[in-house]
């Protein structure tokens, strides 16, 4: 092939923790690329091709374009450096009246052609008179470091870039002389350094307000809480009781109650939180057993015992308790007793029942013809209670 390019230099390429793959625009031979590395610092590291890198392109018979792919993709602040070195050897020969080896010619000029590009960038560079430099970049290396620099660009026209190492670090160990920083930035704004170096900041944009300023210069937290009008509340862990004021908690603000018909106290033993407690449950907080009587007395609410049987619950007035009386000269009740019946009469005969009793039935005989004669009386004695159980009346 021919080669068609007439000058040849180095390309560099800027990481940007992304991009993995990098054009090789000249063309070249297989095994004969240099790749490195300049990081932030300008430290220089030769890469290491299928540990660091592979190649597609170039050629082994004849040169050709390619592209460089890095394994993992450069950092941000790291430049890439791509240089072709081609073998300064010459591997073919051929035997008298062979046949004429046109491939095997064509290689090996374009091999010199490869070189004299090279060589010729080199004599380029020793002919500093006849070159036009600007200068690029000018990176600060690592203190002890070697300095160095890297041309970019086709002769006559070359950018030089340059890495210039730190001074040695003092006695203690610490450096001296100026920080370097952007080329602007924003009045008052909070200055960040820029990488993990702590040699370079950059502009945050991050100004400091007078309230901020107000701030900082408190001695203290608790200075700062006073600053933004808090309290020590601020840093509690907790809440107390001193700590909310009286009436501060509103009805809206406490639990909703789960259903009707109910009030705020507390059944479970023992002191504890507040619980919902239904109608009855509120006066079982008066003991009383079954038949008890609630009743209000001069300061509470109060069970009066269940009374003996027979008694009645008898008001003593506005101002007094009731209490349980017992029937003393009048009748409480009225009853018929037990039945009782007799045959014991004579026919067309008038039959009186014994003193307090009354007639409750009959049974009546038959004869042939119709009906005959009473043959059973039935009865039951008038009974009252005058408080002491049932008596039978007198006959009336």
């Amino acid at each position: 092939m021919t080669v068609a390019t007439t000058t040849y230099s180095a390309l560099t390429y800027s990481g940007n923790d992304a991009t993995t793959a990098f054009a090789v625009t000249w063309p070249f031979l297989t095994g004969s690329l240099i790749v490195t590395a300049i990081d932030a610092d300008g430290v220089e590291t030769v890469k290491t091709i299928t540990t660091h890198y592979t190649v597609s392109g170039g050629g082994t018979t004849t040169p050709a374009t390619g592209t460089v792919t890095m394994l993992t993709a450069p950092a941000t602040g790291t430049t890439l450096r791509i240089e072709r070195a081609t073998p300064q050897t010459q591997a073919t020969a051929w035997g008298a009246f062979d046949a004429f080896p046109q491939s095997t010619v064509e290689f090996s000029f374009d091999k010199l052609t490869l070189m004299v590009q090279e060589r010729a960038t080199k004599a380029e560079l020793d002919a500093v008179g006849d070159l036009s430099l600007e200068i690029g970049t000018v990176t600060t290396g690592a203190a002890g470091s070697s300095a160095s620099a890297t041309l970019t660009g086709e002769a006559p026209d070359y950018t030089l870039n340059l890495t210039i190492p730190r001074g040695a670090t003092g006695a203690s160990g610490a450096g001296s002389g100026d920080v370097v920083g952007p080329a602007s930035a924003t009045a008052d704004a909070i200055a960040l350094f820029d990488g993990g170096t702590g040699k370079i900041i950059k502009n945050s944009t991050y100004t400091i307000t007078a309230a901020g300023a107000a701030l900082l210069d408190d001695a203290s937290a608790s200075d700062q809480r006073t600053t933004l009008g808090l309290s020590a509340l601020a840093t509690a862990s907790s809440i107390g009781t001193s700590d909310i004021a009286a009436d501060a908690v509103t009805y809206a603000k406490i639990q909703d109650v789960t259903a009707t018909s109910r009030v705020l106290g507390r059944v479970s033993s023992g002191a504890g939180i507040v619980e919902e407690v239904t109608g009855t449950q509120v006066l079982d907080f008066i003991s009383a057993t079954q038949g008890d009587i609630l009743y209000r007395n001069a300061s509470a609410w109060v069970a009066l015992p269940a009374g003996t049987s027979g008694q009645f619950l008898k008001t003593n007035g506005a101002g007094a308790n009731p209490a349980w009386e017992t029937q003393a000269g009048g009748q409480s009740d009225t009853r018929l007793g037990s039945e009782a019946s007799t045959s014991s009469f004579a026919s067309s005969t008038k039959y009186v029942a014994a003193t307090g009793n009354v007639m409750t039935g009959v049974t009546v005989g038959t004869v042939a013809g119709g009906e005959g004669p009473i043959t059973t009386i039935y009865y039951r004695p008038l009974q009252k209670n005058l408080g002491a159980g049932f008596v039978t009346v007198s006959q009336l």
